[in-house]
């Protein structure tokens, strides 16, 4: 059968010309925005309601697939869109790979027999399957659409009210409400724009999103509709600037922090973790390009990251610490029943602790500060801000911009990594922060080298890290035992004793792991340190 979880993943992908703030609605419930009164001011025409349903189709006969060939109809407002994809195979040797998309006339009878003209052989499949054609992902909804205009812009609105529904390849047929607002810059000044978007979201309960309606849909019909994201990959032509390679840069990372708002609202360990590292690679990219930039602005939008970041950081390293080291404690055959009791105990008071944390974090997402960051940094991204104030550097070509910086960077780390060896543990924390810095340097030039090339000297870097972590998540076990194991007085003496009573063989269990961890961390370091940087000729 075919993988309905990749069937039009090309869908309402990002435009690069085309200015829009897209939000949703927590409360399925809610009808109208709340501040309907912005909206009412600012209207200069009739609202125009219609309902929109949308069905995407699939194919699941293993011939068809086999012929190479695979089909998915869209059933839109102006008719059915079709989407061909092909590879040369043994049936059809002369078939090179391609996508067509075709807007066909709905008739009454649907599926109907589709007809194409790029291939003879490949209609015959086409039409052979028509009768086999199944819906996978339906969106039903309700669409009240303004023209606007505010202090002389105009923009564009509408307000979908509905819901999505999946048929997956196996389980039951699933549904979830939706409520999307998108607002769309048409003509005037895009500052005012965004300032209007501010007005709008501030006063009402909306939660800014990257994920349109059958996005949604789809990560519905895998299952994980509120998965984490990671960092989105791009590419980046022959010819790229350090331009090109700052805005796409800088469009992944806006793109990771605004995808995770939900899953880390929702209370996922790694959604909190994803948007950490979004924050961090945004601090890392204004530092790879400040000296050309000469950007207050991106400045003061990053010196929020920081902040915000210090808050994800003790929820993140609450959630390692309930979730990894204290457990991989109780595992451990050494210990008897009564040792495993007041673990359990610092577990508990470590529950508290890291459920105050994830409060924090929703209180700073929910907070007025955290959608100003966002919005400005969308707007600072969709204008494109640096280009007034930018040296005529940023115009040069991107991989002479890159060596230039990689080798910045690579000095920093090796400087800091000469008495690795003979450092403490807790010493070795400024080379860990140099690599991360490095490492999301190195993902912001990564389309520019092939793959063959560049994988060797990531993979070390990658290993490198990931002992480096083990060596920190060591580190702070120490501060969370202590902070976890300190007296509550609510919860009785007898806990109390408890807890201390754990703290000392987590304690115990960070000494030994520091030492093992000294070992695998300079181990990893004489094999990255020894790689050939792929960035030089």
């Amino acid at each position: 059968m075919l993988d309905r979880t990749r069937v039009y993943s090309r869908i309402a992908a990002p435009q690069l010309d085309k200015i829009e703030v897209r939000f949703s609605a927590e409360n399925p419930a809610n009808q109208h925005l709340p501040d309907g009164a912005l909206i009412l001011e600012a209207t200069i025409a009739g609202v125009r309601k219609t309902r929109l349903v949308r069905t995407y189709y699939d194919t699941p006969e293993q011939h068809f697939r086999k012929a190479g060939l695979s089909i998915w109809l869209c059933q839109q407002d102006d008719g059915i869109v079709q989407t061909v994809k092909s590879r040369p195979t043994k049936e059809l040797p002369n078939l090179t790979r391609f996508e067509v998309e075709t807007v066909i006339e709905e008739t009454r009878e649907f599926p109907r027999r589709i007809g194409t003209s790029f291939s003879a052989a490949a209609d015959g499949l086409i039409s052979e399957q028509s009768s086999a054609l199944q819906q996978y992902l339906r969106i039903d909804t309700a669409r009240e659409k303004r023209n606007l205009l505010w202090q002389g812009t105009r923009l564009g609105y509408h307000f979908d009210l509905g819901q999505v529904t999946v048929w997956p390849a196996a389980g039951p047929t699933q549904q979830r409400h939706v409520v999307e607002i998108v607002f769309e810059f048409q003509d005037g000044d895009p500052v005012k724009f965004f300032r209007f978007v501010k007005q709008a979201a501030k006063t009402s309960s909306l939660q800014l999103t990257c994920l349109t309606t059958p996005q949604l849909g789809m990560q519905l019909l895998r299952g994980d509709a509120l998965a984490s994201a990671k960092a989105t990959r791009y590419t980046l032509p022959v010819d790229a600037t350090a331009e090109d390679v700052l805005r796409q840069a800088l469009r992944s990372t806006f793109v990771q922090i605004v995808s995770n708002i939900e899953p880390a609202l929702a209370g996922q360990v790694d959604g909190v973790r994803q948007m950490r590292v979004g924050l961090r690679r945004l601090r890392a990219i204004e530092r790879l390009f400040r000296k050309s930039l000469r950007s207050d602005l991106l400045r003061t939008i990053v010196s929020k990251a920081k902040e915000f970041g210090k808050t994800l950081g003790v929820a993140r390293d609450w959630d390692v610490f309930t979730e990894t080291t204290l457990p991989q404690i109780m595992q451990a055959t050494t210990l008897e029943e009564n040792d495993r009791g007041v673990i359990k105990a610092l577990l508990k008071a470590s529950a508290h602790k890291r459920q105050t944390a994830k409060n924090n974090v929703t209180t700073l997402i929910r907070s007025p500060d955290f959608l100003d960051f966002c919005l400005d940094l969308s707007a600072y991204l969709a204008l494109s801000a640096w280009s007034l104030t930018a040296k005529p550097n940023l115009r040069r070509p991107a991989r002479g911009y890159a060596v230039n910086a990689l080798n910045q960077s690579l000095e920093k780390v090796m400087g800091l990594g000469t008495d690795l060896a003979d450092a403490p543990a807790d010493a070795r924390h400024p080379l860990r922060i140099e690599l991360k810095k490095m490492r999301y340097a190195l993902h912001a030039f990564r389309p520019l080298y092939d793959k063959e090339r560049r994988k060797p000297y990531l993979s070390a870097l990658s290993r490198l890290q990931d002992e480096f972590g083990l060596l920190n998540d060591a580190v702070v076990a120490r501060e969370m035992t202590l902070a976890a194991a300190a007296p509550a007085g609510s919860a009785g003496r007898q806990h109390d004793i408890q807890c201390a009573l754990g703290a000392s063989f987590v304690i115990g269990w960070s000494a030994h792991r520091l030492q093992q961890q000294s070992e695998a961390v300079h181990e990893a370091w004489q094999t990255f340190a020894a790689m050939e940087p792929f960035w030089r000729d």
